[in-house]
């Protein structure tokens, strides 16, 4: 519970620089998740953390480029469809094709 508590009041704790303290005098305080150290860590210091680094923009290359293409996914679905000439691997007599009666 306090974990969760603290990771949702982490943006203000550069306004309580001394609860930082004490928070980071906890003996299990270098178990918490990396962020929220970090949060204490500079709210000691009555500061935010520095903002993440940016994510690269991911190179387009089509319009379609996160779809794939229609030949494709229908390959794919008829790939998986089993063969009309298939057996039943089922071994109950009313599953089971029975063969044509002689003529």
């Amino acid at each position: 519970f306090g974990i969760f508590a603290l990771d949702k009041f982490k943006t203000r704790l550069k306004e309580y620089n001394q609860y930082c303290n004490h928070i980071s005098a906890i003996p299990h305080f270098r178990d918490f998740p990396p962020a929220l150290i970090e949060f204490v860590e500079y709210g000691k210091q009555q500061q935010d953390p520095p903002p993440p680094p940016p994510t690269p923009p991911r190179a387009a290359t089509g319009p379609t480029s996160d779809r794939p293409s229609a030949s494709a996914a229908s390959t794919k679905f008829t790939a998986s469809l089993p063969s009309s000439r298939a057996t039943p691997t089922s071994t109950s007599a009313s599953a089971q094709l029975k063969p044509p009666a002689p003529a």
